[in-house]
């Protein structure tokens, strides 16, 4: 048993909010997960289980960072927390299209964790027959793919996602996924490869180092969000989930379910950043057009002109330009979070023995957070309060804000206990 944080899957260095992970902390030797656990007896009556999947995009994220501590929620709430680590990026969504690199790595190994907790959680006091699946972003993604997955839906009975649904762009790295591997091995191993079976592809790959490959990655394909992401057509994901759905194939459970009231503002701000813009509120109306484009099919991989057309239809000339960025903003929140959130929802409505719960977050902290003001109550601003991260960081919390993360994590265990 180990008792300190062991390192994450091999990525890129990143910054997490004010945090640059680098990536020296990162190892190929890194399935393992923590578990966190009230102190009990072991004629104690077991607890219910959380099993936690971090975000980060399917790009990066790792169970050693500190904001996953689950000690306090393990405390407050009184439950056994686990959080696995899972492979990311080329090494955890690499499609091909054979059996070298069949894709949804990432997602296998979070069955393998669920798999774990019902054979090993007994051990700390965890009740393999009450387990909530949990996570935040592409975490809750994940959670809906295992949902509606014939291969890990029995291994838990609730699910609680936050901001994130499955209907994420599987598709897309299916028929992208073998070109983009071909890309990356005609940089390592020259572009002859470009036309070789796709054996020799695999190959080349194989044959690199972590840092070779990460390398080739962020030289061919920047840092796009959607690099390597799941695929549908496998065991585990057998068909897309809008498929799934409309032939109302899933397993009953519990579900806890919502988003943030800002959303929209976590995608228009990484944007900026991305294209230098350090104030919103200068830009010209066609920058704006432009952008809402931009994330638009992001979202949605190929949005119609009338879509788009329509998020800016409110948008009159003369408008100020902070009411131009909330309006983008609404929009893009819509699009990408709370109107898919709101269909899952309505879909495990109708199966039949499940309970659903629909939340909308909407705290502003008493004292500053990560983002600019603008941005209100965005992407991932809900989880410190969730999973009691404020404890950690008197700075950032005042008394009333501790005492909403309290009640929050009340409200969430309460839910883990009973639905």
């Amino acid at each position: 048993m180990a008792t300190k944080m062991r390192p994450a899957c091999p990525q890129e260095s990143y910054w997490f909010n004010t945090e640059y992970v680098n990536a020296s902390s990162f190892d190929e030797d890194c399935l393992h997960l923590n578990l966190w656990t009230p102190s009990f007896h072991t004629d104690d009556a077991p607890r219910p289980v959380v099993v936690y999947l971090y975000g980060g995009g399917f790009q990066n994220g790792g169970n050693h960072l500190g904001i996953y501590d689950g000690s306090h929620f393990a405390a407050l709430g009184d439950v056994v927390v686990v959080v696995p680590n899972y492979r990311v990026n080329v090494f955890g969504f690499l499609y091909v299209g054979t059996d070298d690199a069949p894709g949804n790595q990432g997602l296998w190994d979070q069955r393998l964790a669920l798999l774990w907790v019902r054979e090993n959680v007994r051990a700390f006091g965890g009740d393999p027959e009450r387990v909530t699946l949990m996570g935040q972003s592409a975490g809750s993604i994940s959670v809906g793919y295992h949902v509606i997955s014939p291969l890990t839906r029995h291994l838990f009975q609730r699910a609680i996602m936050q901001s994130g649904t499955p209907f994420y762009k599987v598709e897309e790295n299916r028929l992208t996924g073998p070109e983009k591997a071909r890309r990356l091995a005609a940089r390592l191993c020259g572009p002859h490869l470009l036309r070789r079976p796709m054996g020799h592809v695999v190959d080349c790959l194989r044959n690199q180092t972590t840092e070779k490959l990460l390398g080739a990655v962020k030289m061919v394909l920047g840092l796009k969000a959607s690099s390597f992401i799941p695929i549908s057509g496998d065991e585990l994901l057998p068909s897309d989930p809008l498929v799934t759905m409309a032939n109302g194939s899933a397993r009953p459970v519990d579900l806890l379910i919502g988003v943030n009231e800002n959303e929209g503002t976590y995608f228009l701000y990484k944007l900026y950043k991305t294209m230098g813009i350090t104030d919103p509120f200068v830009m010209s109306n066609r920058q704006h057009v432009t952008i809402v484009k931009l994330l638009v099919n992001y979202a949605l991989w190929e949005a119609p002109e009338d879509l788009i057309e329509g998020l800016l239809a409110n948008v009159k000339e003369g408008t100020s330009t902070p009411d131009i960025v909330r309006h983008l903003a609404d929009g893009i929140g819509d699009v990408a979070m709370r109107c898919p959130t709101l269909y899952f929802s309505q879909f495990m409505l109708r199966q039949q023995g499940s309970r659903v719960y629909h939340y909308e977050y909407g705290y502003r902290p008493q004292r500053a957070t990560f983002w600019p003001a603008w941005m209100g109550v965005t992407h991932f601003d809900e989880f410190p309060f969730v999973w009691g991260y404020v404890f950690d960081r008197p700075e950032l919390a005042a008394e009333r804000d501790t005492q909403f993360s309290q009640l929050v994590i009340g409200l969430w265990s309460s839910f883990v206990r009973n639905g």
